[in-house]
C-alpha cells in the first residue's frame, strides 16, 4: 500500500493553516505599506513633471489636488493635476496623475496653500515643506525644497 494516511493528511493541512494565519497579517501590513509607497513615488513623479514642464514651457505652473479634474481642490486624498497657473486655479490643464483612493495625504508647509506652483525656472515659487503619510506606526515623507528639489524618507518609529 502506497500513499498517505488521512491523519497525515490532516496533519500537513493543519500545519498549513497556521502558517497561513501567522502570515496572512504581516503581508497585509506589507501590502498597505507599499501602496503607501508608490502613492509617495506618484507624487514625486508628478512633483518632477511640473517642474520640468515650467521650465520647457517658460510658464508659471501649478499642481494640486483635484476632485473633478477641472479644479484644484484643497485635500490631497485624490487624483493631482498640473496645469497653467492663473489666478490661484488652472487656466488650462496638461496631466492628471491618478492618485491611489487608500491614501491621504498631509501638506506641511510655507506659505500654508494647497497647491505648489512652479516658476517659469523650474523652481517651486518660495514654496517649502513636506508632504507625510503616515501608516500603522511608520511615516513616509516627501521633502521639498525652494528650489524644487525633493528627496522621499522612510522614517520608522524607535522602539
Amino acid at each position: 500500500m502506497k500513499g498517505f494516511s488521512l491523519l497525515e493528511l490532516l496533519a500537513a493541512m493543519l500545519i498549513i493553516v497556521i502558517l497561513t494565519a501567522i502570515s496572512v497579517p504581516s503581508l497585509k501590513h506589507w501590502w498597505g505599506y507599499r501602496q503607501a509607497e508608490a502613492s509617495m513615488q506618484q507624487l514625486e513623479s508628478a512633483i518632477t513633471y511640473a517642474k520640468f514642464q515650467a521650465l520647457s514651457r517658460q510658464q508659471t505652473l501649478i499642481l494640486c489636488p483635484t476632485n473633478d479634474h477641472v479644479h484644484c481642490s484643497d485635500q490631497w486624498c485624490v487624483d493631482y493635476m498640473v496645469g497653467v497657473f492663473k489666478e490661484g486655479d488652472v487656466a488650462r490643464r496638461l496631466k492628471v496623475f491618478k492618485g491611489l483612493k487608500s491614501t491621504c495625504l498631509i501638506w506641511q508647509g510655507f506659505p500654508k496653500r494647497s497647491s505648489l506652483v512652479f516658476t517659469p525656472y523650474g523652481y517651486s515659487n518660495q514654496q517649502n515643506g513636506r508632504f507625510v503619510l503616515e501608516l500603522k506606526g511608520r511615516r513616509i515623507e516627501l521633502v521639498l525644497n525652494r528650489a524644487g528639489r525633493m528627496r522621499l524618507t522612510n522614517l520608522n518609529p524607535k522602539k
